[in-house]
């Protein structure tokens, strides 16, 4: 079982590697981070058109998911808890695990260092890493939080690191708080249902289809607030599958973990907005941790309402708001994809994906 060493406590992060194209010594490493319930297994069928990208895939799943060290105790305790600033801990020291994993397996598998401009004149080599939903809490923390690294971690990563990529992102990386999405409605955040009930109607609301106006779509960051929040849908549309209908018991099975959803996932929708806020500006924001890190705001519009919300808010920010020496944040729309387009599109996906780098 392939696990990586992430700190001094014993955490170990299981991952899945598709290995390095055969015969490229230049390739990219694109390094994916799962979001809630749905864990690294439903990155498997993008490994096949990695390599036709000179693209190597390193699938890493998050705490707690099958493989990776479970939340201690005392952590659960926390995500529980009132305590804000243990909770803003925790996630930090989750982001630190992921730039340790980085800086583990670009050594332990000598990964090529990125050169902006190869023999060919273009970029080669190098670490992209992927934050899918609610993982974006994870990855944006590892960004934000490079600077608070190891040196020696530190200096793998100013030398490999070379694209930021926040994919269908929930409400993490714009900082919605729950008031303001009453909007828009999620079962997770339903008083009426049970926990039970969340659990049992989250991967079913996930992983629908939804017909948005394609008009507000179209011009998605020029809308008001109320004018977008009018024009998406609520329910999923009946003439597509979701992903969860297309797929098998066994393959479910193999790509979600249940249990997940009442231990430590919904728990860590307990996190203030705030935390999330100020790891989005420390990774942003501030260009001078690994300058030359393209980043990325891909979104897919059909969607959950709530991933769409989330990409207007970020690309309005970035539109209006964005400070001077910021990072350029590139907005990416994926046309007619749901929340699942790596399951459902792999070829798609990737082809997307590898744009980004």
């Amino acid at each position: 079982m392939p696990l990586a060493p992430v700190d001094n406590q014993g955490t170990q992060l299981y991952y899945e590697d598709s290995g390095a194209p055969h015969g490229s010594s230049d390739y990219a490493t694109l390094i994916l981070a799962h979001g809630g319930v749905f864990h690294g297994a439903i990155y498997s069928r993008l490994f096949p058109y990695a390599a036709k990208h000179n693209l190597r895939l390193v699938a890493v799943n998050l705490r707690d998911y099958p493989g990776s060290t479970p939340h201690t105790p005392e952590e659960l305790a926390t995500l529980r808890g009132t305590d804000q600033d243990a909770k803003a801990s925790l996630v930090t020291s989750c982001g630190l695990q992921i730039a340790a994993f980085v800086a583990w397996i670009i050594n332990k598998e000598g990964l090529p260092p990125f050169s902006p401009s190869n023999e060919s004149g273009s970029p080669s080599g190098g670490v992209a890493v992927l934050g899918w939903s609610w993982g974006n809490c994870i990855t944006i923390s590892f960004f934000a939080h490079i600077r608070d690294a190891p040196e020696d971690t530190r200096a793998v990563l100013e030398s490999h690191m070379r694209a930021f990529i926040i994919f269908d992102a929930l409400e993490y990386p714009s900082s919605l708080d729950h008031a303001q999405l009453d909007e828009v409605w999620t079962p997770v955040r339903d008083p009426a249902l049970s926990a039970e009930q969340q659990g049992e109607l989250f991967p079913h609301w996930v992983s629908g289809y939804y017909a948005h106006s394609p008009a507000a779509l179209a011009s998605l960051a020029t809308l008001s607030r109320a004018e977008l929040c009018a024009e998406l849908a609520g329910d999923a549309a009946v003439d597509i599958k979701s992903t969860l209908d297309r797929m098998s018991p066994d393959e479910l099975a193999a790509t979600a973990e249940m249990s997940v959803t009442h231990r430590s996932h919904r728990p860590m929708h307990t996190v203030q907005r705030g935390v999330c806020a100020d790891n989005l500006r420390a990774a942003l924001h501030d260009s001078t941790i690994c300058p030359r890190v393209r980043v990325s705001l891909v979104w897919c519009d059909m969607s959950v309402a709530e991933t769409v919300l989330s990409s207007w808010t970020l690309a309005r920010m970035v539109e209006r708001e964005w400070p001077e020496g910021a990072r350029k944040v590139e907005i990416v729309r994926m046309e007619g994809a749901n929340h699942f387009p790596h399951w459902d599109e792999p070829e798609r996906t990737m082809r997307c994906w590898a744009s980004c780098l």
